[in-house]
């Protein structure tokens, strides 16, 4: 078989169980998804390993701007600009396919760093600290030049803002991924087209260890139940909101700190989109949070809104967890004061994308400026034992390759020069109506094809973490029968091939 389809993320436990890893990560995000991607392009054979399915938790429920950096600037925070800077031109150079310019319109309303001379000062620097910005970048993904707007600009372009006290605005480009899950599977079918193995529903339970080394980790096949002994001198801990708990499990000493959760948030409205690219808005009261939104879906997206503690329904204080009701009311009513154009209710929302992210502090909702890398080797834990965790999915890769640099200082890993071979084709997602309404065996084949060679084992594996029409409200009320259909065909004969 040839092509973009080429490519399968086989879930092969007796391939896992049998191979020879250089290293074994444990957890199926974003951070996970890059560190097996860097290391396999690096010569290293990672084994990653999700306990459900990839991405199905915060790294799915992100607003889906690749940010470049330009609020570091308001603190003189340049290595995090910097760093911003070359993440987002990353994606857009490796994944134009699935990263698109986004324009931003942010109304000044004359309110401390919210107007148009400091904005003005913010933007030049942007400009010439970001020069490199569209090195290698395809022609149609370039990145413009920012500017200030005056107050009739900015309402041409978003005609749905709030007026009193408008005076003027700042333009620029990010970048947007319409598809965040589909972005996460390719970074992982190039992670396997370097010789990494991925395998999903996998919980580790325990590690392996000789003396005060590690040396694999025990898990359970949370589809049959089956017990596994997997092998590598290297665990990394890539758990996210579960990073502490994974830690104890492994018998980590100093995992306290690791992950202090807050809960993030982010809305699809039903609601029609006057204005193009993003609007970077504010509730007039003092404090009010600025916002985003952009249209999604054949809606719009609107967030992040950050709340300290872990949320309602949480528990344990672990895993990705559902907004307090309060929290969605301030935010659905800040938001609608902020674009009072648009008619922002409760009963508009369509999708709450929810998840956690760490905190500075318990009880804020400061996020930590900084990721964290522990070798818990350090503090009693086995030698060879790493936790990691860290904030923005634009720079995960710049995390990824920290610690790749901190255990070749130490001797776990051994890597050579990144592989210059070019990532594989993209597999397509069809739009989901016309694929539904004029070509049903398509979409039975297109299924078929999920099972087999992108381990999706139910009906919303296919619909949220492979093609992501179930968050698009223009898909026919049919889809998710035909996907059940395809999908109760296909479970029977895994190995039947591609359509």
């Amino acid at each position: 078989m040839d092509g973009p389809l080429a490519v399968v993320i086989p879930r092969d436990l007796d391939e896992a169980q049998r191979g020879r890893h250089d290293m074994i990560v444990v957890g199926g995000g974003i951070y996970g998804c890059m560190l097996a991607l860097e290391t396999a392009r690096r010569g290293l054979r990672p084994l990653l390993l999700e306990r459900d399915d990839f991405g199905q938790h915060t790294s799915g429920s992100w607003l889906r701007v690749l940010h470049g950096g330009l609020r570091y600037l308001q603190t003189l925070d340049l290595p995090r600009h910097l760093e911003s800077v070359r993440a987002r031109r990353w994606f857009l150079r490796h994944f134009p396919d699935l990263v698109e310019p986004l324009q931003c319109v942010m109304p000044l309303y004359g309110r401390g760093l919210r107007r148009r001379w400091p904005m003005a000062g913010a933007l030049t620097a942007d400009r010439t600290l970001s020069w490199y910005r569209n090195h290698r970048v395809r022609g149609d993904r370039i990145l413009s030049r920012g500017r200030t707007l005056s107050s009739n600009e900015v309402l041409r372009l978003g005609p749905s803002i709030r007026t009193d006290g408008l005076e003027g605005g700042a333009l620029w480009y990010d970048a947007v991924t319409r598809r965040p899950q589909r972005l996460l599977m390719e970074i992982l079918r190039w992670a396997v087209a370097e010789g990494a193995q991925v395998v999903n529903h996998v919980e580790v339970v325990g590690l392996e260890r000789d003396g005060d080394r590690a040396t694999g980790v025990r898990a359970v096949d949370r589809v049959t139940g089956g017990d596994l002994t997997l092998t590598a001198p290297v665990v990394v801990n890539c758990a996210g909101p579960w990073s502490e708990r994974v830690a104890g499990v492994l018998g980590g000493g100093g995992r306290e700190g690791l992950f202090i959760p807050s809960m993030a948030f982010n809305v699809l409205f039903d609601r029609e989109a006057d204005f193009e690219g993003a609007l970077g808005v504010e509730a007039r009261h003092p404090g009010a949070r600025t916002y985003f939104a952009y249209p999604a879906y054949g809606g719009i997206l609107a967030g992040t809104y950050h709340a300290p503690g872990t949320g309602g329904g949480a528990g344990t204080g672990e895993g990705t967890g559902t907004p307090d009701g309060e929290d969605l009311d301030t935010f659905r009513s800040e938001l609608d004061e902020a674009m009072p154009g648009r008619g922002i209710s409760s009963a508009s929302m369509l999708h709450v994308f929810s998840g956690r992210l760490p905190a500075r502090r318990r009880g804020t909702v400061e996020l930590s400026r900084h990721p964290v890398i522990r070798h818990h080797g350090d503090h009693g834990g086995p030698v060879g034992l790493v936790s990691v965790s860290g904030v923005k999915f634009t720079t995960a890769r710049q995390v990824a390759l920290r610690v790749i640099s901190a255990l070749e200082r130490r001797g776990h890993v051994s890597v050579g020069e990144p592989s210059s071979r070019p990532r594989p084709d993209p597999v397509v997602v069809p739009d989901p109506e016309a694929l539904a309404e004029t070509a049903p065996d398509r979409l039975s084949g297109l299924v078929r094809w999920f099972v087999s060679s992108e381990a999706a084992g139910t009906v919303d594996d296919v619909l949220f973490r492979r093609t992501g029409w179930g968050f698009d409200p223009r898909a026919p009320d049919t889809l998710r029968r035909l996907v059940d259909e395809a999908l109760s065909d296909a479970l029977p004969g895994l190995n039947e091939g591609a359509p």
